[in-house]
Order: C-alpha cells, then sequence, then structure tokens
C-alpha cells in the first residue's frame, strides 16, 4: 500500500525552502514542502523545478540546457511528491536524465532532460530583448486590479495568490481582457526572496518555476474571455526549456510571450525570459487543454 507523506508548513514566501528536497536514495528524492494553489492542485512550475533539482543531483559537474516535460495527472498539494531519476547516459560532453514524478504510486509528470559539461566557446548569438516600459514605471498586479477594477485583473490577481513567491508586472494589460491585436503576452517577473540564495542550481530551478507562470494563457489574448472561478479551463500538457545563460531571479526578468496557434481546445504559447539588461536566458514551448464555456466566447 501507497503511504502518502503530508508536506511540511511552509510561509509561502521563502523560495529557498520551497526548493528543499530530501533524499529517499541516490537516485530518488521527495518534496517536504509544496505551495498549493486554491484548488489544492500542485503549481505545474512547482513539479517542473523539483525535477530538474532531481535530475541535478545526480550530474554533479555538468550543466542543464535543456529539458521537455508531460504533466500526466494534477498533483496533490496536500501530499509529497516522489521523484525517480533514472540515468539515461553519462557522455563525454553531455548526460541525460529521465525524470518520473509519482503520487499514490501513479505518474503524474516525466520529464526527459540534458546536461552539458565545460566546453570549448563557439559562436554566439540571441534575439534582442523588445523595447518596454521598465518595472519601475509599472503597477504590480495586484494594484493594478486595485485601481482598475477591471473584472478579469482581478480574478488574475486573487488566483496569483497561492502563487505567493512570484510578483508581477503586466506591461499589456490589454492581454488580460481580450484586447490584443495579436496573440502576445509581456510582463515583468521576480521572486524576491531568492534574493538571499547563493546557489547558481536554485536560480535555475527556480527560473524553471518561472517559465510556467502565465505561459499558456497568452493563447487567450486575442480572445474575449471571461475568467471565472472555473472557467476558462486550462491545463498544461507538455513544457520544454532550454536554459542559455546562468542568471538571478530576485531581479526582474522580462518574459516576451506569443501563441502561434490555438486550434481543437488546445493552444500553443512560446516564450523568451531576457535579464532587465537584455540578456536572454531561457526559451520555453507549452501546449495546453483550453476550453471555454460557449457563451463566454465573443471572436
Amino acid at each position: 500500500m501507497t503511504i502518502l507523506l503530508p508536506v511540511e508548513r511552509w510561509d509561502g514566501l521563502d523560495a529557498e525552502r520551497l526548493m528543499g528536497l530530501e533524499a529517499l536514495g541516490p537516485d530518488s528524492f521527495t518534496n517536504p514542502r509544496s505551495g498549493v494553489r486554491d484548488d489544492s492542485h500542485l503549481y505545474g512550475g512547482q513539479v517542473l523545478a523539483h525535477a530538474l533539482l532531481s535530475a541535478a543531483r545526480t550530474a554533479p559537474g555538468r550543466t542543464i540546457h535543456s529539458l521537455h516535460g508531460y504533466f500526466l495527472r494534477a498533483g496533490d498539494g496536500q501530499h509529497r511528491v516522489n521523484f525517480d531519476v533514472e540515468r539515461s547516459r553519462d557522455g563525454r560532453s553531455f548526460s541525460t536524465r529521465r525524470v518520473v514524478a509519482r503520487q499514490r504510486g501513479q505518474a503524474i509528470f516525466h520529464m526527459e532532460c540534458s546536461f552539458h559539461g565545460p566546453d570549448q566557446p563557439g559562436l554566439e548569438h540571441q534575439m534582442l530583448m523588445p523595447d518596454v516600459p521598465p518595472p519601475e514605471d509599472l503597477p504590480t498586479l495586484h494594484d493594478y486590479a486595485r485601481q482598475t477594477g477591471e473584472p478579469n485583473a482581478v480574478r488574475a490577481s486573487e488566483r496569483l495568490g497561492p502563487i505567493s513567491l512570484i510578483e508581477l508586472k503586466l506591461i499589456n494589460p490589454d492581454s488580460l481582457t481580450g484586447g490584443e491585436t495579436l496573440p502576445r503576452r509581456r510582463l515583468w517577473v521576480r521572486i524576491p526572496s531568492a534574493a538571499k540564495v547563493t546557489d547558481p542550481l536554485i536560480h535555475t530551478a527556480l527560473l524553471a518555476y518561472l517559465s510556467d507562470f502565465w505561459l499558456a494563457g497568452a493563447a487567450l489574448t486575442t480572445h474575449q474571455v471571461s475568467y471565472g472561478p472555473k472557467d476558462p479551463q486550462m491545463a498544461s500538457i507538455d513544457h520544454a526549456l532550454w536554459l542559455h545563460r546562468p542568471g538571478r531571479v530576485d531581479d526582474w526578468l522580462l518574459y516576451e510571450i506569443d501563441s502561434p496557434s490555438a486550434m481543437n481546445s488546445t493552444g500553443l504559447s512560446r516564450g523568451l525570459i531576457y535579464t532587465r539588461e537584455g540578456l536572454l536566458l531561457a526559451s520555453s514551448a507549452q501546449e495546453a487543454l483550453i476550453r471555454v464555456a460557449q457563451e463566454d466566447r465573443a471572436d
């Protein structure tokens, strides 16, 4: 019989504490703490970050550069998740790992990821960061919702509450109301409590945590949809992340997101994450299930 261990109490603010893992064996780990959403489900970015950290513990001396994961079932935020790592291959330059996250003996998430050892410098280029207002000139989402009373902004602010690590400033608020001409979302994000974190790996895991945040919703930005407690129904199907450069998440990061396609109740979103100085840290992609009540559709 599978025994579900409860998670410990967590203050909802200490990023480093949330990222802590306990070893169950050389290739098996569990999360003592969880951030719980208002529906008691686990935030997908947390599962992603813990899977990354579990894999990294089995590949010392190498840096993760890409991961591809599938969300199979909703996780229970009241209980721990076990992360089992398979050492698929260790080559001269690359190491590949497979991670399966389980609750109640069932897989809720699995991920393939790749690590790269030190190598010779090669060609370099990156997409340029778009010209956007600095974060100091914008209100937080909570302030914007309070100042405007816009219903979708208020609901989005309420939904952000359980993911309390993240501070958000939305550059294009029309993306909340279907007023965008292009399926695009731009936001400044940061995790203030990571300021005391010195381990670069924890910052990388928290970057993965951030990469799942508000990514799928870009597929709704040109559609007039009312955000309610249960609608629209959205669930991440898969998530990919490419990590280009190390960086910190306690300072503001620009998340530039677009959605090239939505059809058959799914939407694809892509993102680029920049430092405020313009360095491209990571690229992301995610497909999500999106179901909207017909009476809420005005497109």
